[in-house]
């Protein structure tokens, strides 16, 4: 571009953006800026959701924030489908949306997040049958250790005069 004295023509006379600028923003959710907040409140509604289930332990807090951030992206283009292409998923000429290949791979990618907390039924249904046969043979290791325990004393001569046992049979 060229410089014809006063008047400068190109990029040149483009003035920085403020900031806080959301000009380029489309709906947001690739920025951490906008999603911090929204998360934040998706964690609350999660950690009330994982609250007495396995997912509520504490070593799951990490799943549970990702969890929350994922939601909250995907809030975030759901809102802006629905906003600004009456959520329709389709360009005007047919193609489809950026926004809604973004809004399946992240329905896909919370899927997997709540399968991998047990949240969602097929996934809590095989978990709390685990749970349950990991308890059950817990149970059965518990109950089989007090019969061999009682088996041993009951049949176990006790030496006598300070010998041991297999000192007696030799």
């Amino acid at each position: 571009m060229a410089d014809t004295g006063d008047q400068v023509t190109g990029l040149a006379n483009l003035s920085p953006a403020e900031p806080g600028n959301v000009r380029a923003v489309t709906h947001g959710a690739h920025s951490e800026r906008l999603v911090g907040p929204i998360a934040s409140d998706v964690e609350r509604e999660v950690e009330a959701l994982c609250a007495g289930t396995p997912a509520g332990e504490a070593q799951f807090a990490a799943a549970r924030a990702v969890l929350a951030r994922k939601l909250a992206r995907l809030r975030m283009v759901g809102e802006y489908l629905e906003t600004n292409h009456d959520g329709s998923p389709l360009t005007h000429k047919g193609g489809v949306l950026k926004a809604a290949q973004f809004e399946l791979s992240l329905l896909a990618s919370v899927e997997k997040s709540l399968t991998d907390l047990g949240l969602n039924p097929g996934a809590a249904a095989k978990l709390g049958v685990e749970l349950v046969r990991g308890s059950s043979i817990a149970e059965e290791l518990a109950a089989a250790r007090q019969v061999r325990d009682r088996a041993d004393q009951t049949h176990s001569p006790t030496p006598q005069n300070g010998s041991n046992d297999t000192e007696a049979h030799r």
